[in-house]
């Protein structure tokens, strides 16, 4: 019988989700198009197709006498599950595929996926950083990006982490345990075809699970900075996203996929454009990488990281270069200590902009400048003074109710102040820390 034709499948086990696969069969030879990974070639014995999957697996499906539903098992490196599809019109294969060759990478995503005022650097689009992280068009070079915060921001509890679109959680994998160090997959609402990948993230809550629907700019957790198991720190986190092409998989930048006014931000941190953050497949194919399995042998000549700056690559901005929150604080002192005594400062960013005298290096001269602006614009914030008047009253209360059980609060507003907790709703839980605020200021 043949079986060609698309189906619906449903993934479960170690991964769940629901994908798409059409299947081209010819005799006892098929090629097998699939949602998730590169075009895969099967055998067909009777009622049953053996799936050799591009990557590192393998599907056996059983199909039904009428050749309609079928059953399954798959195994994908270390995971495995089972799998059943039911054969559908291929109408609904083509909403979950996006042709970027034909139409460009839409830009739709206007909501950052973290604080970008902790981030100091970010890994270019195909860099040599991490591991191999490629798809099915390329292979031996990292595919996603890294952001690395701060060293004063890598703990746990520290660094948000936020959908970047509206979507449904397809699928959550534990690289950890509980709620810790999940990898969380969200199918974007607009152009479904997209899936984000967001590594290395505790959540805040049971309730972030699959298939529950997420808003643009809602809290999921916050970046795992720190292993205690291992006693160690991490550098970075990191977010991918993956495309259903015609062609099987395509990984593309996460720049890519933003909006003019998202990028902008990027732009109010020192980039040009977003080829900045990507080096294109020209460039890594003359300047190839070595890798060993997915281990990168080494990383290339090409420049791996993008160096944020608070100056916009000017000559001098005043010393509020820590995070950019018009204060002269001990994030600024920690960000000039990280520069000290460095030398071969130069035009146009000048050490990040410490080198105050432009004197190529980072000395006390330099640390005079600053400490005559030591505390400037540091101001004294109550969470619960909501009007800003430095009290908290039954005016802020009144503020404060509202918005009372509101639970469609996401960042950067939060309800104007009143999710304190940033659990998207104010709450009872808000209501507990507004109270430890009150008549603060008095």
């Amino acid at each position: 019988m043949d079986y060609s034709g698309t189906y619906r499948c449903e993934i479960r086990g170690d991964a769940n989700s629901t994908e798409y696969i059409r299947i081209d069969q010819n005799e006892t030879d098929a090629t097998v198009f699939l949602s998730w990974d590169c075009p895969s070639l099967a055998t067909v014995d009777d009622n049953v197709m053996t799936v050799t999957l591009d990557t590192a697996g393998l599907m056996v499906l059983s199909f039904s006498q009428d050749g309609q539903p079928f059953s399954g098992t798959w195994e994908y490196y270390d995971i495995s599950g089972t799998i059943t599809g039911n054969k559908v019109d291929d109408s609904e294969w083509v909403q979950y595929y996006y042709d970027i060759a034909a139409n460009g990478v839409p830009k739709f995503v206007g909501t950052d996926f973290t604080e970008l005022e902790k981030i100091d650097r970010i890994s270019r689009f195909r860099s040599g950083e991490g591991h191999d992280y490629s798809d099915c068009n390329e292979s031996c070079r990292s595919m996603k990006h890294y952001y690395a915060p701060f060293d004063m921001y890598r703990e746990n509890n520290n660094i948000e982490v936020y959908s970047p679109i509206d979507g449904v959680i397809e699928n959550i994998q534990s690289e950890g345990s509980e709620l810790e160090n999940k990898q969380i997959r969200i199918r974007a609402t607009e152009q479904p075809a997209f899936i984000f990948i967001i590594f290395h993230t505790d959540l805040i809550s049971p309730n972030i699970a699959v298939g529950t629907p997420v808003q643009a700019g809602q809290l999921l957790g916050h970046a795992r900075m720190y292993y205690p198991d291992m006693n160690e720190y991490a550098g970075s986190f990191d977010i991918a996203v993956w495309v259903a092409t015609p062609s099987g998989q395509r990984y593309v930048s996460y720049f890519e996929t933003m909006t003019a006014s998202l990028f902008d931000e990027y732009i109010a941190r020192g980039a040009r454009c977003r080829c900045d953050f990507i080096i294109s497949q020209q460039e890594r194919d003359a300047d190839p990488l070595t890798c060993d399995g997915e281990r990168f042998l080494d990383s290339g000549h090409l420049e791996n990281w993008v160096n944020l700056s608070f100056t916009n690559g000017c000559d001098f901005c005043g010393p509020d270069f820590g995070p950019p929150d018009g204060a002269v604080d001990i994030w600024d002192l920690a960000y000039l200590v990280s520069h000290w005594l460095q030398t071969e400062c130069g035009a146009p960013n000048w050490c990040g902009g410490v080198d105050f005298d432009h004197s190529t290096m980072v000395d006390l001269v330099d640390f005079s400048t600053f400490a005559r602006h030591w505390l400037e614009g540091v101001l004294v914030l109550i969470p619960a003074d909501f009007n800003g008047d430095g009290r908290v009253n039954f005016d802020d209360f009144a503020f404060f109710a509202n918005y009372w059980m509101n639970g469609n609060c996401v960042r950067p507003a939060w309800c104007n102040g009143c999710d304190i907790n940033k659990s998207r709703v104010v709450d009872i839980y808000d209501l507990a820390e507004f109270a430890e605020y009150w008549l603060a200021g008095f």
